[in-house]
């Protein structure tokens, strides 16, 4: 796994990719991030280009 590089830190609205896991290569934008929890909300279009919410942990996100 990638750990979180503490000299890119994350924010609501950040524009990132999940890079493993089922929904890799999905590309979205942070709604929500606990840091705490290590845990972010990232809003992505899946379906036909319906915007879907998903759950991620942020150790599987890099910033575009």
């Amino acid at each position: 796994k990638v750990g979180l590089d503490p000299n890119v830190p994350y924010h609501k609205g950040d524009r990132v990719r999940i890079i493993e896991g089922d929904l890799k290569d999905f590309e979205g934008y942070i709604l929500y991030l606990d840091i705490h929890k290590r845990k972010a909300v990232i809003r992505t279009e899946m379906f036909g280009g319906s915007s879907v919410d998903v759950h991620v942990g942020i150790e599987i996100v890099t910033k575009l």
